[in-house]
């Protein structure tokens, strides 16, 4: 790209949720989302920092958001303190979308601030590589001391919160109490509760047919002789159940050998990886059959195991 510097609307980088508590030792999702203003975008470099004696990032995936054109994988340093997310869109982005998802865990207990570097740019779509204004806001995530008197959540369908599944039926259990009530809620949005009104079932709650997404069950307590329900444990659920997309396979000479390239991108969870022949691949494969007298598949698996299959033909008979 070559880039230029011009009058443009601000965009804005933010964080969703910009606020949280969590506790020490827990993992907690943050999304990197754009809101473009207004105008049309087609480019974002999106740098954030943290302190890494308090935070740690356990996985960042850019599945289900406006990029589809990475132009490098998206990185991070748990040593250093720093998340870097950069890519294009194709046809131009404008409004407000997804740039990707960190999880992140709590290492210290004590408030800690996530923020856009100063170096975070977007580019308009506007064939110059103009850059856009841009502000940004961060997060800023709080984190306790883990309690005793917090209830358990279990999902053995899904039993572990940062891993993507394909089963939508969820089923939640925690440990019934004697003379205790419960409040409970399942929602898309982190920030959710639930109400002072108490709840049933207790102890054992299955949900149908949920659909595909990102959902918080979030459960109180109250136990005999208290006034209020105490605090919240949640207990994030990931469903994908749909592949990535279709795609095709083009040959490709590079440098007198044939390759064979490929991409594509799934809407939810993201391609974790793309295997040929029972091997992890990646896009140019150098083709084992320089021949083309035989066909070659590629699979493209997301990270909940969703696969979309692609084949290039034999070329010669």
């Amino acid at each position: 790209f070559t880039f230029h510097v011009g009058e443009a609307a601000a965009a804005r980088l933010y964080m969703f949720p910009p606020y949280g508590e969590a506790f020490e030792g827990a993992t907690f999702m943050a999304e990197l989302r754009l809101n473009t203003e207004g105008e049309l975008v087609n480019a974002v470099e999106a740098r954030l920092t943290f302190l890494p004696e308090n935070l740690e990032v356990i996985d960042l995936a850019q599945g289900g958001g406006v990029l589809n054109i990475m132009a490098e994988k998206p990185a991070f340093s748990n040593t250093e303190g720093w998340i870097l997310l950069q890519g294009g869109m194709t046809s131009g982005f404008q409004g407000d979308g997804l740039l990707g998802r960190v999880i992140f865990k709590a290492k210290k207990q004590g408030s800690v601030n996530v923020a856009f570097a100063e170096e975070s740019r977007v580019f308009l779509h506007d064939g110059l590589g103009t850059l856009a204004a841009v502000s940004t806001e961060g997060g800023t995530y709080t984190f306790l001391e883990p309690r005793s008197d917090i209830p358990v959540i279990l999902a053995p369908y899904h039993a572990d919160e940062n891993v993507w599944y394909k089963r939508d039926e969820v089923y939640i259990s925690w440990q019934k109490k004697e003379g205790a009530l419960w409040s409970y809620a399942i929602s898309r949005d982190p920030l959710e509760k639930p109400d002072e009104a108490p709840d049933a079932p207790v102890g054992d709650v299955k949900y149908e047919n949920l659909g595909e997404g990102i959902f918080y069950f979030s459960l109180r307590e109250k136990k005999p002789g208290q006034e209020l329900f105490g605090p919240a444990a949640v207990r994030r659920i990931m469903i994908d159940r749909t592949p990535p997309r279709a795609f095709n396979v083009q040959l490709a000479d590079i440098e007198g050998e044939s390759y064979a390239v490929f991409s594509t991108t799934d809407d939810l969870s993201g391609v974790a990886r793309y295997e040929a022949a029972g091997m992890v691949v990646s896009t140019p494969h150098k083709l084992a059959d320089q021949s083309l007298r035989g066909i070659f598949e590629v699979r493209a698996i997301d990270r909940a195991g969703n696969e979309t299959v692609a084949v290039l033909p034999k070329q010669n008979q």
